[in-house]
């Protein structure tokens, strides 16, 4: 039978996840008052209704009262307010699983609370960005920020703040199975929930005690996760208690009682779906093929997880998809499909290194010992009866010493036998090396030839790429003052740009045209910065796919407004990748603009990617759809807008990856505010000369670094 998983309980956010009629009784109240009241004391209510609803697992109903604080305050500024946002908006986003997205707003909001120098904000804002990490895999970085929020509500004597990091510490050293240390920091923590009567801390620590007493097969875990199924029914903590259910289904699968397993795990798997929570939904899957595993029911193991991989894969956590693709390789093996069970199984090797390795371990180590010298310093001095031990450790290590190094010299005499032994046998083998050392040059003759091969195949699609991007000669034609700063990473490129331009007569397409063709009088110009998922080669062919599926949007469909042309577009990408027998999920972000020449005005749409406008030296940032072209969730159609463009206007659309770009004395982001900056300072210039100073400036910021995207920006002058 397989190994049944026991997992400890989210911690940090969901700590507050518990109570829903007292959450629902408190929104009443809470949207009572709001009516009454203005400004900066409503927007700080309605991001409590936001907060009281996301607690109580009304998700959509949170995100809409989030929406509605950020909009108010778009017309207030209050920068405290924005700050309450942002954080209750890293809360939102963990909550849903998106751990990639909750970190970056971290990293956008840890900025603002250091401008307004909200000492428990920034504190917060770190253990947020350290939860994050540890859900992404990166435990160095989730350590680092736990040790630098906790000192920060030590000193403000925060109990409860306290309380989630030490639970958090917890958590590192339970996902590094390190699972003794984790119970010390999980009892650390119930001492100050007990103190504090806190029902919900205390039955979801008694949770996370069983689950490492579980992994230690410690037969005590059961009781620990029964004293938790009684404290979270008292104070109806709904969420905690699906995790309890589940461990006590892994508990009784192990104890071979298969029925009451599937009821407790069905229990668990309906509050998950109630709350929408993937990261949950995927660990009581797995549950569930445990349960089909022990009895032989293989096949149904194997539906099971499949299910589990692809919300799993949506998920982007490391350490879920580590436990998943683990499970689906022994599910695969089970079932006797050994092929698909290898490929798991190197998956899972792949992603285990990059999560669990002694450099992490000893980092993980060393950073505990380095906080906990630093509360030792702080401490005036040691009293004597410390001195005193502290003396008798010496007089032990001492003696220790000198035996250690009796050992030492016994042991050297044993190496130097040992190593005339192995001299002989080197000797022997230095006069076989030299025979593998031909055939392994003869191997290199070979490797290096078929690299040339490669490189050479891929230095000709370059020139294909090259083909199917518009004519610097066509751009010109119709923005006499414009610019594209064309950088891919690799050779080929995931970036590209399009241009399509309508005439009463015709469509031309981004053609080439010869020297002395004349170009026709257009009547619309479309023109689009477009990047496809990945860069090189995968990218390359990812863009092969959208700059046909914008072309037949254009020339066989002849869609002109830029919404309904990404709307197509989308519905013909998806249509080519379907045909694959594995699901695709690629894309592209794109911002598209249709200029018409006549009436001065703009029609654009964005998926992901923005509009800039800068008029009289300030500019407009016309917002995107937040949505790929392919695959998405929760697709809609894209929104075109439509603006009045005057004599000197600048327009720039581009992709990400400029300000993606690591460099700068922190190797950290430019960012899009950075990139604002520099756009607005290059404004006044000819489009020529714009080209150069931004150019130049990447290259500043890079410096010796690698560049990371691809990079494609456009600027027009009216």
């Amino acid at each position: 039978m397989a190994t049944t998983k026991h997992i400890k309980l989210p911690v940090l956010l969901f700590l507050l996840v518990a109570l829903p009629h007292f959450y629902f009784s408190n929104i009443d109240s809470l949207l009572t008052v709001v009516k009454t009241q203005k400004d900066t004391t409503r927007i700080n209510t309605l991001v409590r209704i936001a907060n009281n609803y996301i607690n109580a697992g009304q998700m959509a109903d949170g995100e809409k009262y989030l929406i509605m604080a950020h909009d108010e305050n778009t017309l207030v500024k209050d920068l405290n307010c924005e700050l309450f946002i942002s954080i209750k908006n890293i809360s939102f986003n963990y909550k849903k699983s998106k751990f990639k997205l909750a970190y970056e707003l971290g990293e956008e909001t840890l900025p603002l609370a250091i401008q307004l120098k909200k000492s428990d904000a920034i504190a917060e804002c770190k253990m947020y960005m350290g939860m994050c990490a540890g859900r992404l895999g990166d435990f160095k970085k989730a350590l680092a920020f736990y040790h630098q929020a906790l000192p920060v509500f030590e000193a403000n004597h925060n109990l409860g703040m306290q309380m989630k990091l030490y639970s958090n510490i917890a958590g590192v050293y339970f996902d590094q199975l390190d699972y003794k240390t984790a119970i010390e920091y999980f009892k650390k923590t119930l001492e100050m929930a007990i103190q504090k009567s806190d029902n919900k801390v205390i039955g979801q620590t008694y949770n996370n005690i069983g689950s490492a007493l579980s992994n230690l097969n410690d037969k005590g875990a059961k009781e620990y996760y029964l004293k938790a199924v009684k404290v979270n029914l008292l104070s109806d903590n709904k969420h905690n208690l699906g995790y309890n259910y589940m461990n006590l289904a892994s508990c009784e699968i192990i104890e071979n009682n298969i029925v009451k397993a599937k009821e407790y795990n069905k229990e668990a798997l309906a509050i998950f779906t109630e709350f929408k929570d993937p990261y949950s939904i995927v660990s009581c899957l797995s549950v569930d093929a445990d349960i089909f595993i022990s009895e032989k029911k293989y096949k149904q193991a194997v539906e099971v997880m499949e299910r589990a991989i692809k919300i799993c894969d949506k998920t982007g956590s490391p350490l879920l998809m580590e436990r998943t693709y683990k499970q689906m390789a022994d599910c695969y093996e089970l079932a006797g499909d050994l092929k698909r069970s290898i490929s798991y199984m190197r998956k899972f090797v792949s992603i285990k290194d990059s999560i669990i390795n002694d450099e992490i371990r000893e980092e993980v180590t060393k950073k505990q010992l380095y906080y906990e010298f630093d509360k030792k310093r702080l401490a005036d001095s040691l009293d004597a009866e410390a001195k005193q031990k502290y003396l008798k450790q010496e007089v032990d290590n001492n003696k220790r010493s000198a035996s250690l190094q009796r050992n030492i010299s016994v042991i050297s005499l044993l190496s130097l036998l040992i190593v005339g032994i192995l001299a002989f046998y080197i000797y022997r083998g230095l006069k076989k090396n030299k025979q593998a050392s031909k055939i392994i040059e003869d191997q290199k003759r070979i490797v290096e030839g078929k690299n040339t091969e490669i490189l050479d195949s891929i230095s000709y699609a370059k020139r294909i790429q090259n083909a199917i991007l518009p004519s610097s000669r066509l751009v010109k034609e119709y923005f006499k003052d414009s610019f594209i700063l064309y950088k891919p990473k690799d050779i080929v490129a995931g970036d590209f740009y399009w241009m399509e331009v309508i005439s009463q007569k015709q469509s031309l397409s981004s053609m080439q045209l010869s020297q002395t063709e004349k170009v026709p009088t257009a009547d619309l110009v479309l023109i689009a910065a477009a990047d496809c998922t990945g860069h090189g080669v995968p990218g390359a062919l990812v863009s092969v796919v959208c700059h046909n599926a914008l072309n037949r949007s254009v020339r066989e469909y002849g869609i002109t407004d830029p919404g309904k042309i990404l709307d197509k577009t989308r519905d013909l990408v998806i249509s080519e990748f379907e045909k694959s027998e594995e699901e695709v999920l690629d894309g592209m972000d794109i911002s598209l603009c249709v200029l018409d020449i006549k009436t001065m005005e703009i029609n654009w749409s964005g998926a992901n990617n923005p509009l800039w406008i800068i008029r009289n030296n300030e500019l407009m940032d016309v917002k995107p759809d937040k949505q790929p072209i392919g695959k998405f969730e929760s697709a809609k159609p894209f929104t075109s807008h439509k603006i009045k463009l005057e004599q000197n206007d600048c327009i720039y659309i581009f992709t990400d990856g400029y300000q993606d770009q690591f460099g700068g004395e922190s190797a950290k982001k430019f960012k899009v505010s950075k990139f604002k900056e520099l756009i607005l300072s290059v404004s006044a210039s000819n489009m020529e000369e714009q080209q150069k100073r931004i150019d130049n400036a990447f290259h500043d910021w890079k410096g010796e670094l690698e560049q990371v995207d691809d990079i494609c920006i456009i600027g027009i002058r009216i």
